[in-house]
């Protein structure tokens, strides 16, 4: 199991667009990849449950990824986040 935690900058919400290009990102990774935050949590491969969170700039989120290519998509997310 892979674990990210981040918490966003200010002005950087996870509203349609990002999300969308996330969910494209990691759609084709094997690996089961869950967003949690505000004690919730969504399947991040599903962008209704996604925008579901209402993640805005200042939330911390947890992403947990489990399966044979978590370390890939791991490398993905943080990338995409902009927190390498």
């Amino acid at each position: 199991m892979q674990t990210i935690r981040y918490t966003l900058a200010a002005g950087q919400n996870l509203h349609a667009r990002p999300a969308v290009e996330l969910v494209a990102k990691i759609q084709d990774f094997e690996s089961s990849i869950v967003i949690r935050c505000k004690k919730r949590e969504a399947d991040a491969k599903n962008i209704m449950e996604l925008l579901s969170l209402h993640i805005m700039g200042g939330d911390t989120i947890e992403v947990k990824i489990i399966g044979v290519d978590e370390e890939m998509a791991k490398k993905e997310i943080v990338h995409f986040l902009g927190a390498d």
